[in-house]
């Protein structure tokens, strides 16, 4: 835990709270639910988010995912291992900017799925509902279900919902990647987002 202060925007009081700066698995709900970037003014009663740095690491799992928390950092990997108090290069290490990004990477890793595999997949759903809903921004990973359904979160124009799609294709995306990965060694804290994917079709596609 970590002592925070910030300043209430509203009303201009001072407000302190102790932050989670390393997550768990036994931390998930707490983080699933951002319960520590919400901060209360004690004064006027007014809830602001609030951004900072931290970890999600599963020692078991061997992955661990480096939120900002809006800030840049030269060397991310300093900064994870200052925090979990360990080294990191045997890990899958990821690096998130946004704290929607980190929730999902978490719950992608944690549901054992590969990262790489879902930004692509995302990529290929996204396009599919574009065409439906124009106003679509975001294609978020919700859950894997008992039956093999991977159901997402749409934030739209039009408002937020939600879809469930069969995993048949992203297994098929995830035999690919693997066998790349073989070949492949990752070095530091990578981000892996919709960025990415676009630069891995069109680098696979020929497009500039």
């Amino acid at each position: 835990m970590e002592l925070v202060q910030s300043v209430c925007t509203k009303c201009g009081h001072q407000i302190r709270k102790e932050v989670v700066n390393v997550y768990t698995p036994a931390l998930r709900s707490s983080l699933q639910n951002m319960e520590y970037f919400r901060i209360t003014c004690s004064e006027c009663g007014h809830i602001m988010k609030f951004y900072y740095p931290c970890v999600y690491i599963n020692e078991e799992k061997q992955f661990v995912v480096f939120f900002s928390g809006g800030r840049f950092f030269e060397e991310p990997e300093l900064e994870a291992e200052r925090l979990i108090k360990m080294k990191t290069e045997n890990m899958v290490a990821r690096l998130c900017t946004t704290l929607e990004e980190f929730i999902e990477k978490v719950e992608i890793m944690e549901s054992d799925l590969d990262d790489r595999s879902m930004e692509l997949f995302k990529l290929s759903l996204f396009a599919r509902i574009h065409l439906q809903d124009p106003g679509l921004q975001y294609v978020y990973f919700y859950r894997s279900t008992h039956s093999d359904q991977l159901e997402f979160t749409l934030i739209s124009d039009s408002g937020n919902s939600g879809v469930a799609v069969s995993g048949d294709l992203f297994h098929e995306i995830e035999e690919i990647m693997e066998k790349e990965a073989a070949n492949e060694v990752e070095e530091g804290f990578l981000v892996i987002d919709r960025e990415w994917a676009g630069q891995k079709i069109r680098s696979e596609t020929g497009e500039q």
